[in-house]
């Protein structure tokens, strides 16, 4: 009983202070914004590398477990010609064959679509193919993740997009489930993103989705409610973001800028196993063990 108070309380709390957050994160005017001002504003950015082999990143505490890099040789992608196809990654060459292209044409938010898809379809495929198997056994690969009870749904919130001026981004999916207190937020921008600073939508978007997470009564045993952010932006780049609000401040872990340039990468199966990640850690308390 003292502990389920002791929850309540710091939830009460937690909220309160994500609730500032977010009307703070309104009042950002640029399309960047930087560790040294967010952390004016009390959100803790640290910065993860992935191990030299691209196999997971070096979150700390960790919330989400990548699957691993030989989940995807061990269980490939089937396809014949009446089979979902793999969407292809953006190519300005297909779309000005001429080469009339010029980089005030070049058209971000396209090509940060373009990835986004291209991982999902690949997701998607693996996920539900019955034909996926290996030496030992014949099943789709959703049957080894707790990825099948997830629900997937785009977000209907409009404040999980915005599109106007400066840095245009929205929400493409939104991936929770009732059994666990984690949720996986996945987004692309018409901005050209930089390894020293996170995009204007990334902090609205972990913001704002602690912020409507904190409301739910499903979760509301657990004191910490982590948030997965995918990142797609300009040019074939993305991110990945880690947040959780540890009962003392909102801790933002984040990748470095990543090229997503080739389809059959280490980079590329970075993204599309932590769109399977597999929900860890320890939640219940304000002080997370990995």
């Amino acid at each position: 009983m003292a502990q389920a108070s002791t929850t309540r309380g710091l939830r009460r709390a937690i909220a309160k202070e994500i609730r500032q957050l977010d009307d703070a994160v309104d009042g950002i005017q640029t399309a960047h914004v930087g560790p040294d001002e967010l952390g004016a504003m009390g959100i803790h950015v640290e910065r993860v590398a992935p191990d030299g082999i691209y196999e997971a990143l070096q979150f700390e505490p960790c919330f989400f477990m990548p699957l691993a890099s030989t989940t995807l040789t061990d269980y490939p992608v089937v396809v014949d010609e009446d089979e979902r196809q793999i969407s292809p990654l953006y190519d300005e060459s297909s779309c000005y064959p001429d080469g009339e292209s010029t980089v005030w044409e070049w058209d971000t938010m396209e090509e940060a679509r373009s990835t986004y898809h291209h991982v999902t379809s690949h997701v998607w495929a693996i996920q539900h193919d019955n034909s996926h198997s290996n030496e030992n056994e014949s099943k789709p690969l959703e049957d080894l993740t707790p990825w099948g009870q997830w629900t997937w749904k785009s977000h209907p919130s409009p404040q999980m997009a915005n599109f106007s001026a400066p840095g245009e981004w929205r929400s493409m999916d939104w991936l929770e489930n009732n059994t666990h207190p984690h949720a996986i937020v996945t987004l692309i921008h018409d901005l050209s993103g930089n390894d020293t600073s996170l995009a204007r939508g990334e902090v609205k978007a972990v913001v704002w989705a602690l912020r409507y997470r904190y409301k739910l009564k499903e979760h509301k045993s657990h004191a910490i409610l982590p948030v997965l952010v995918l990142s797609y932006m300009g040019p074939k780049h993305g991110r990945i973001i880690q947040a959780h609000h540890d009962g003392q401040k909102l801790v933002v872990q984040c990748s470095p800028f990543i090229g997503l340039h080739e389809e059959n990468s280490p980079e590329m199966s970075l993204f599309i196993r932590y769109e399977l990640a597999i929900p860890v850690g320890l939640t219940t308390h304000s002080i997370c063990v990995r």
